[in-house]
């Protein structure tokens, strides 16, 4: 039986089966998912009423035409592959992105999958109360859409993976993501990754057409007679002859081609003239929009309205800008406009002209469609063009009350800069008047927002740097992209202003950071070198200001290296930074100790990933011998110390008396905490859980309670403050006290405390089951055991669907990962071997404890609980005969890249390094008792 999940907002009960509904604090939720209807069959009559109707998406009246191979591409997608994958697709409005999509769904629902949609809040307008009944019919497959995407916030469009529906036992399942352009595409594929989600882009270019005596016979000419045929059908006149010349690039795009045909059949039924080119079928639908209203007006439509049509053009502007609203917030707008008429009576005849779509009546100010019109008209209201087309002196002061008074700023400065594009008067003329008065705007709108801002050719620098410096910092995450590609723009103006070689420096060294956060890594390798060899060269004129900076971003150099795969030539740029530091410290050692030690930190990171263990561990003590001396004299230092001490816990090989050193890690740690470092950016928990792992995973399980205990009680204090960020880690910490309780041979206690783990997960996993359930499962199992244990009776268990890991997948995205496997070979025992192979799929598949061990044979034990044959605590894994090997993450140690100078507002500016500003990514669903593991992918910087 599907779980229905219900969320009530402002007393609106919005429901799902057979997914989740993720929310914001205030119960606003994130996006809302919908079930797909084919296009209605809408009233011929009412279609001509207004034609550019006959070109929406949603009544789907021209037959798809001419994009064959990509729907094919598309089916092949859906077919093939592993069980779950998401595919951008991308092309410029009007290309005919959704009406592919659209395509795609009605075919793949007639074949038995479930189609939904998903719409990106907050803002968006809820369906009717009641449910939607999401759950699969015949298991055939699933198919998510999801429209606007480069418009949603990562962290939104990362919970919507996290989603249930995407999790159905035995579906197959596919996301689909509509988007102009692909600038947010590599932040998504980067936080998927590692997860069991097969990605891949797909383009729509533009419809062929050759020229010369072959002109029509191409994608272009076949495409605007089945439109032109199904027009005319319509219109219930025979289709008109003839064919104008398609083969502007204008007509590369779908919507421009169907244009053609809708006003070639419109001018024969009305005695008008079809006019050739782009800019004419747009002025000349506009006039139809006109004419419509004056029609229902005077009477003589399907439905007379009393509102006159010069202010149903204002209503339609600010439609079209604010989008559909609910009814509330549509009423306080339409009031902010002061038109001079009854506000129920504008929303109403309005909504004669634009109704809702179908089971959508409780919303208002549905907008102009398509869309690629609708940013036209605004363009054309705006005065400052020379077409022949009314402008309004209102414009400008209605934008203005659409961003105050409307339901967000997203829709309306995405529509204005996506018009600014094409229509240069509109900056100038009103969008960027509205940013320079307000240039948080931008950051409000989005990141898509501000990237497709950065894009603009006329924009100036000026506000651009205004723009800029109206993002919060530190950035959020959802905001870093634009932000870096709005610095990256501005970089050629700062560097031609830039008054001296070390402004150049800090310039180059900033640009390196922003280019990192676009993906654009090579490029970012280049500049960061830049920066560098400047340094070096100020540095040669002047050592003892530069040098260091020498080293700083040399730092950075070796960093992306290691992202580039340049592993040995990282562990090199490194090792100078190591030799700089090494002397500077001759001459300063209280000033350039800190720095070597970071240096050392790093060198050992890399060292690691290269497999080169021995150094690792002997660069780590350098390191953190480096920190202790720097720390004598600068106790600030006593943090970089105790990450160091701490890190060493997790190289292959490991310190003799780990347990000293993360003891006196954590001690280190609480001596900050007593001294004002806030817990959440300290490394005591951290430190306090390397602790905890190492005693249990050595049976020392009585003295593992205490730094167990700590660590839960401190994750309760920060759930307490923010719940939404750290409950979960508050009940994973739980569960790990109840599980070393239970090992200590004091199960009264374990079910104490698994009682508050338990109650906590049912409410996480009743929010987003695909993100908690198992661990809800897994929690209640282990509860029952100790409840078993002391005598008690059980709960019910919780029925988890165990997933099966996709090696294919998961290589095709994480080549580097490994695959680590709980409880082979006892309870706290664990396997690690490289993820592909027959062997490897087949084993994972399996899921046999025998088919495990065989695909993992090879793999070196990762240090847990390993015991000698006398069954007696192996000396070798309590650390007693040197250094002990084990396979274990590694934290990042990395010299933050100062700030920038106050020229350069990107990069460094919002983050160390090139990795630090970015953040953690969010988690996105799980394996089962399966875990992933990227080597050295976890970060932790002294300094940051």
């Amino acid at each position: 039986m599907s779980e229905q999940h219900v969320r009530a907002t402002g007393g609106f009960a919005y429901g799902v089966v057979g997914a989740d509904i993720h929310v914001f604090g205030d119960g606003t939720p994130l996006y809302v998912l919908r079930r797909w209807t084919p296009a209605p069959e809408a009233d011929p009559r009412w279609l001509r009423q207004q034609p550019s109707r006959m070109l929406h998406a949603r009544f789907a009246v021209a037959p798809f035409t001419g994009r064959e191979d990509e729907l094919g591409a598309l089916h092949s997608w859906c077919a093939g592959g592993p069980r779950r994958a998401a595919r951008w697709l991308h092309a410029p409005g009007g290309q005919g992105k959704t009406r592919l999509a659209q395509q795609l769904a009605t075919e793949l629902s007639a074949q038995g999958w479930t189609v939904v949609t998903a719409v990106e809040g907050p803002g968006t307008v809820l369906p009717p109360p009641g449910s939607q009944d999401l759950a699969p019919d015949g298991g055939a497959g699933l198919l998510l859409l999801v429209d606007y995407a480069d418009r949603w916030p990562l962290t939104s469009l990362t919970w919507l993976f996290s989603n249930a529906l995407l999790h159905q036992p035995g579906v197959r399942a596919r996301v689909l993501l509509l988007a102009r352009g692909t600038d947010p595409w590599p932040a998504l594929r980067g936080a998927l990754a590692g997860e069991q989600i097969d990605v891949s882009t797909q383009s729509l270019g533009p419809l062929e057409e050759p020229s010369g005596p072959a002109a029509g016979q191409g994608e272009r000419g076949a495409t605007f007679r089945a439109a032109r045929a199904a027009f005319a059908a319509r219109y219930g006149i025979a289709a008109p002859a003839g064919e104008p010349d398609l083969t502007d690039d204008d007509f590369g795009l779908v919507l421009a081609v169907h244009m053609a045909a809708l006003v070639a059949v419109d001018a024969t039924a009305s005695g008008r003239r079809a006019p050739p080119d782009l800019a004419g079928l747009t002025l000349y639908l506009l006039d139809r929009e006109h004419l419509g209203w004056t029609l229902l007006h005077d009477g003589r439509g399907a439905g007379r309205i009393t509102l006159p049509p010069a202010v149903m053009n204002r209503v339609v502007f600010t439609a079209s800008l604010s989008g559909a609203q609910p009814h509330e917030r549509g009423k306080r707008l339409v009031d902010a406009l002061e038109t001079g008429h009854p506000t129920p009576t504008v929303l109403a005849d309005h909504g004669v002209c634009y109704p809702p779509p179908e089971g959508m009546a409780g919303t208002v100010l549905e907008p102009l469609y398509p869309d690629r019109l609708a940013e036209d008209f605004v363009a054309l209201t705006v005065p400052g063009h020379p077409a022949d087309y009314p402008a309004q002196a209102w414009a400008a002061d209605t934008a203005d009350a659409v961003l105050r008074h409307g339901s967000g700023p997203a829709r309306a400065v995405s529509t204005l800069i996506a018009a600014a594009d094409r229509w240069p008067h509109l900056g100038p003329g009103c969008l960027y008047p509205l940013l320079a008065a307000d240039p948080g705007l931008a950051a409000a709108a989005g990141g898509a927002a501000l990237t497709a801002l950065a894009e603009l050719p006329d924009i100036t620098t000026a506000l651009l740097e205004e723009v800029v410096d109206a993002v919060p910092r530190p950035t959020p995450a959802n905001l870093v992209v634009g932000a870096a590609a709005v610095d990256v723009r501005l970089f050629p103006s700062r560097l031609a202003a830039a008054a001296d070689r070390h402004e150049r420096a800090w310039l180059y060294s900033g640009y390196g950071n922003d280019l990192s956060e676009l993906g654009r890594t090579k490029e970012a390798l280049e500049a960061a070198r830049r920066g560098s060899e400047l340094f070096e060269e100020l540095a040669a004129d002047d050592p003892e200001t530069y040098e260091e900076h020498v080293g700083r971003t040399l730092t950075n150099v070796a960093g992306l290296l290691r992202r580039v795969g340049q592993v040995d030539e990282a562990v090199a740029t490194q090792r100078r930074v190591v030799d700089l530091f090494t002397r500077l410290v001759q001459g300063d050692p209280g000033r350039y100790e800190p720095y070597r030690a970071t240096a050392l930190a790093n060198v050992s990171v890399h060292l690691e990933a290269v497999g080169r263990w021995e150094e690792a561990y002997r660069a780590n003590q350098e390191a953190a011998e480096a920190y202790r001396t720097a720390a004598v004299h600068d106790p600030r230092q006593r943090r970089g110390l105790a990450i160091a001490l701490s890190n060493a816990a997790a190289l292959t090989f490991r310190p003799p008396a780990e347990d000293v050193a993360l003891r006196e890690a954590v001690e280190l740690s609480r001596q900050l905490v007593r001294e004002g470092e806030p817990v959440e950016l300290s490394p005591l928990t951290a430190c306090l859980e390397r602790l905890r792992d190492h005693l249990s995973a050595r049976g020392r399980h009585e003295e593992a309670v205490a730094p167990a205990r700590e660590v839960a009680e401190l994750n309760r204090h920060l759930a307490e403050a923010d719940p939404d960020r750290y409950t979960s880690a508050w009940t994973r910490a739980l569960m790990s006290l109840h599980g070393i309780l239970r090992d200590a041979d004091r199960p009264r206690d374990a079910v104490e405390v698994g009682e508050e783990a338990v109650t906590w997960l049912r409410r996480l996993a009743d929010r987003a089951p695909a993100t908690y359930l198992s661990s809800l499962g897994d929690a209640v199992r282990r509860q029952n055991g100790a409840l078993r244990a002391v005598g008690l009776p059980p709960e019910a268990e919780v029925e988890v669907e165990r997933r099966v890991l996709d090696p294919d997948s998961l290589r095709s995205r994480v080549p580097a990962a490994s695959i680590v496997v709980d409880g082979v070979g006892g309870r706290a025992a664990a396997r690690t071997a490289p993820v592909g192979g027959g062997a490897g799929r087949d084993g994972a598949r399996a899921g046999t404890p025998a088919g495990l061990a065989r695909v993992l044979g090879a793999g070196p034990v990762r240090s847990g609980r390993r015991r000698g044959a006398s069954g007696t605590p192996d000396p070798a894994a309590r650390g007693e005969a040197g250094p002990s090997l084990g396979r274990r993450v590694v934290r990042l140690a990395a010299v933050p890249l100062p700030a920038p100078h106050p020229r350069s507002r990107g990069g460094g500016g919002r983050g160390g390094h090139p990795d630090a500003a970015r953040g953690p990514r969010p988690a996105l669903g799980r394996v089962l008792r399966v875990r992933v593991r990227r080597h050295g992918a976890g970060h932790r910087t002294p300094e940051e």
